[in-house]
């Protein structure tokens, strides 16, 4: 079996799409914790909004790590709730909020 990624902006379906394909092919769903969940343990104290470029970037690669980790333990085949594409662009976008802001 293949692996699935879902991919969109956010409040698209992802994840509902996501819950529905697991369950009707009866694979596992494979999630990373958002960036505002992490947010907590890799920049306490501070808002999304708040963050600079640099710890954009260290949110972006927790999450990615995470996926990864998952990801890594599931070979015969999964659905993934996201993409490292979809990390990159949220990432990309953000850079781009923040300078217009700061």
């Amino acid at each position: 079996m293949n692996n699935i990624a879902i991919s969109g902006t956010y409040s698209s379906g992802k994840t509902t799409t996501a819950y529905a394909l697991a369950h009707y092919l009866a694979i596992p769903r494979i999630r990373a914790r958002t960036m505002r969940e992490l947010l907590p343990e890799a920049v306490p104290g501070k808002t999304l909004e708040q963050c600079n470029a640099a710890e954009i970037i260290q949110l972006i690669v927790c999450r990615h790590t995470e996926r990864v980790m998952h990801e890594s333990h599931h070979s015969v085949g999964f659905i993934s709730d996201g993409s490292s594409l979809q990390e990159w662009i949220y990432g990309s976008s953000g850079f781009r909020v923040h300078r217009v802001r700061g």
